[in-house]
């Protein structure tokens, strides 16, 4: 099993709705348009499938969750997807559709006509722009990038974090517009061009904001559009559209009908979704099945025993606050076992030397004329460190499987996969809020006392 978990990229250590095409003609017009540019690409993708492992069941299926991302997803697009599309061709929409119900297509549609339309513009000599696919996460970069370069025949852009300092640079973007089309990113990569002037809105054909309920207060999302787009749209009428995607427009405890018109507003779009919605039942269409799983209450969080011991040794340590703080607070959610066992996986052999030698710096740094009680301390906090670091390697942090270890969240959890859960065939991704908590999930998973036979835990993050 390729078992991925997902955190949110914080520092923490914790983690007119138009109506719908009724001409049988733009249907038929909007599939014969892909027709061509498609054929070539599903033969190629189809006969170079055959010809390589034939035969072996596991090329169909796929070796790992990016396999589905490196082949077309278009055939022909349904009549909902049409409608909306032709709906954000009008006027800036955010897409609502359930997750599995192809809103990435209705971007490829998108974005293939806004590029066309930018060559027609190149050719006549006017001023080059591109289109912005925007992400919240480093890791969708790398999957909305495969996924268009696989349906779209334009030259196309990614970039992270760790794309290195030329992203910030002008000649880096006068490059870009010369020879691209399409730019996949996070948002906070063109927030910050846009900051420095690197790109100028007007130099902007679309905005796709993927998961757009996340435009609220400061967000990157919010900041590009607030900050930018709409002062761009009162001056010019080269304001660029706005397509956003969501499966749900709201994620906040508040009125649904006032949160979403607050994103609407916000975003200077319509919410749109199909105006038909008995398609869904009539469409081949792999949506998930929905499931809940009860739990009891969550206990209060405590101190566990090493807890304190490390109190007394390091608990005047800075290095250390937020650790504390997560520990205490993770016998809560996921049990004393992983409130233990957070610490030998955050205090390596290599952390605990990178903390005595920030110490040896601050000591190296203090005033000579400081009380000999301050510089003794100071002294006495590396020897902590290393007493620290040997009673994580000396402790034996038991596991078994019961309420005293683990957390009753996290027993149900692991129930739930041995009854449903076949390592052989299925995957599986398991979310969490917190850094941590993906490390010590997958770190739980590969716990032998378990006794979960044939699973492979791995971790992803947000950089």
């Amino acid at each position: 099993m390729d078992n991925y978990a997902h955190s949110e990229d914080e520092d923490s250590v914790r983690d007119d709705t138009q109506s719908r095409p009724t001409a049988v003609t733009r249907l038929d017009q909007d599939k014969s348009l892909f027709d061509d540019w498609l054929r070539d690409k599903r033969e190629d993708t189809y006969r170079s499938a055959r010809h390589s492992n034939a035969g072996d069941e596991s090329t169909l299926v796929g070796s790992n969750l990016k396999d589905t991302e490196d082949v077309p997803i278009i055939s022909s697009p349904r009549e909902y997807q049409t409608e909306l599309f032709e709906r954000a061709k009008e006027k800036n929409i955010i897409a609502v559709l359930d997750t599995g119900t192809g809103k990435t297509l209705i971007a490829a549609l998108l974005l293939r006509h806004i590029v066309e339309q930018e060559l027609d513009d190149r050719r006549a000599g006017r001023d080059h722009r591109l289109a912005f696919f925007l992400v919240d996460k480093v890791a969708l970069v790398h999957q909305q990038y495969r996924v268009l370069e696989a349906n779209l025949d334009f030259p196309m852009d990614s970039l992270t974090g760790e794309s290195g300092s030329v992203i910030y640079t002008q000649e880096f973007w006068n490059q870009t517009r010369d020879k691209k089309t399409v730019v996949v990113c996070t948002a906070e990569i063109l927030h910050q061009c846009l900051c420095h002037s690197f790109v100028r809105m007007e130099q902007v054909n679309l905005l796709i904001f993927d998961e757009a309920h996340h435009a609220k207060k400061n967000h990157p999302y919010a900041r590009i559009v607030k900050d930018f787009y709409a002062t761009l749209e009162k001056n010019t009428c080269k304001s660029p559209r706005i397509l956003g995607m969501t499966a749900s427009p709201v994620d906040a405890k508040t009125n649904i009908h006032v949160a979403a018109a607050q994103l609407e507003g916000l975003l200077h779009c319509e919410i749109a979704t199909v105006s038909d919605p008995t398609v869904f039942s009539r469409a081949d269409i792999n949506k998930p099945t929905e499931g809940f799983i009860e739990f009891q209450n969550m206990d209060v969080p405590f101190e566990t025993v090493l807890w304190q011991r490390l109190n007394q040794l390091v608990g005047r340590n800075r290095a250390f606050d937020r650790l504390f703080t997560y520990s205490r607070e993770c016998t809560a959610y996921l049990g004393r076992w992983a409130a233990d066992r957070v610490w030998k996986l955050w205090l390596t052999e290599q952390e605990a030397q990178k903390i005595e030698a920030k110490i040896e710096h601050d000591l190296s740094q203090m005033d000579c004329l400081q009380p000999i009680e301050v510089l003794n301390a100071e002294r006495g906090a590396i020897e902590a460190v290393r007493q620290a670091y040997q009673l994580l390697k000396d402790h034996v942090t038991e596991l078994k499987f019961d309420r005293f270890h683990l957390s009753h969240k996290i027993i149900k959890l692991i129930e739930h996969l041995k009854e449903e859960f076949d390592p052989m065939t299925d995957k599986c991704v398991v979310f969490a809020e917190q850094r941590l908590t993906v490390a010590l999930l997958a770190d739980l998973f590969q716990q032998s006392d378990l006794r979960l036979r044939g699973y492979k835990a791995g971790t992803l993050v947000s950089i």
